[in-house]
């Protein structure tokens, strides 16, 4: 069994429960990379550099995740790769989401590893949306692919029962919890110890740890829970996923027969280290990159209408639907076609692929917005 959970955080980096859970594909990769500092300083008579030359560098964090589709389950997802969001109407809800600030907003996503028959937790937190895809090809369901940077990656979980902890002091104490490296962002929850408390440095003889908070009271003999637990999965009722017959594509208002798609996202999301940790604090929108938006279009060749566009470099209005019942993903945007669709001699069908990009026409929100109908009540 391999599971996918996430939920909203509170507070940025503070790791929460998850209580949504999607199906993944084959290919999710989110991984933790702890780099090597390796000192540039000569030492006299040294024919191999001296492990006292390296140390530990600035912690990455991040990693895709590949889904099919779905009618349900996924529209907390697409707040993340917008920001801007609004929900209204009732059973089915329409979701409206537009690029808006991402400040504040980041979730803390679980994966179940299959370890032999054995789950084993995978934790991150603090995770933000860098980059996203939706894409779908002739004959198959569509997908959505998300790229995350986030703060924090746990892998694993134990308990001990000789916690000690004094009321305003960060230290935690145990005989029994063999304290390494390897526990520092690890989670530790118990009675006394703040919600989201991590680990931030363990004692040399690997008897106590610090917190990044202190403990609210003494105790002796507590339960301490190192790492985050596995939660339990419960999907959606009534899931479903959209294929490509299911979508159309009209341009400047007109349907134009589609292939296939991709269409594409890119936050300019970057890491933010601070001093005193190796890890990132809350991950930020880069100041002197403007976020993109556009993908490519996979289309039979059956009319100049698409390439005239490409040679007068003429704006248009884009909107791709999937609908599924009552269900529906709109991506609809304004934009112009990006490369050339001059089409070329086949013994087969004349296709061609047309990239593109959406750009702003007096808001950020005329660029591009995505627009979920279905009956989950909340995107939050």
């Amino acid at each position: 069994m391999t599971q996918f959970g996430f939920k909203t955080e509170t507070t940025p980096g503070v790791t929460v429960t998850p209580d949504r859970f999607l199906p993944i594909l084959d290919g999710e990769s989110l991984d933790r990379t702890d780099p090597i500092l390796e000192s540039e300083a000569m030492w006299a008579g040294a024919l191999v550099r001296r492990m006292e030359a390296t140390n530990g560098g600035l912690i990455e964090v991040g990693g895709s995740m590949p889904f099919e589709l779905s009618t349900i389950g996924a529209t907390s997802l697409f707040r993340h790769m917008f920001g801007g969001k609004a929900t209204t109407g009732s059973n089915p809800y329409t979701h409206v989401f537009t690029p808006g600030s991402l400040a504040g907003l980041s979730a803390t996503l679980q994966v179940g590893v299959n370890m032999d028959g054995t789950v084993v937790p995978k934790t991150v937190s603090g995770a933000k949306v860098g980059s996203w895809a939706i894409a779908g090809e002739e004959g198959a369901f569509l997908t959505l692919s998300i790229d995350w940077l986030a703060q924090r990656l746990q892998v694993g979980t134990r308990s001990v029962t000789d916690g000690v902890t004094t009321n305003g002091s960060a230290t935690l104490a145990s005989a029994s919890a063999d304290f390494t490296v390897a526990d520092v962002g690890r989670d530790v929850s118990g009675t006394g110890i703040a919600t989201g408390a991590y680990i931030i440095a363990v004692a040399d003889d690997g008897s106590s740890a610090t917190m990044s908070a202190n403990a609210s009271a003494n105790g002796t003999g507590l339960t301490v829970v190192i790492g985050k637990a596995l939660a339990s999965a419960t999907y959606p009722s009534g899931i479903a996923y959209y294929k490509m017959h299911h979508v159309t594509l009209k341009i400047d208002n007109t349907s134009v027969p589609i292939k296939g798609f991709e269409a594409t996202g890119d936050n300019a999301q970057v890491r933010n280290y601070r001093g005193g940790s190796r890890f990132s604090s809350e991950i930020k929108t880069d100041g002197d990159t403007e976020r993109t938006y556009g993908g490519t279009l996979n289309l039979e060749y059956l009319t100049n209408a698409q390439v005239d566009r490409y040679y007068a470099g003429a704006p248009f209005d884009l909107e791709i639907v999937a609908t599924h019942g009552a269900d529906s993903v709109t991506i609809a945007g304004y934009g112009r076609y990006d490369a050339s669709l001059t089409p070329m001699a086949t013994r087969s069908r004349v296709m061609t692929d047309a990239p593109f990009r959406f750009f702003g026409d007096t808001t950020d929100a005329s660029a591009i917005t995505a627009t979920v109908v279905n009956t989950d009540s909340s995107a939050d």
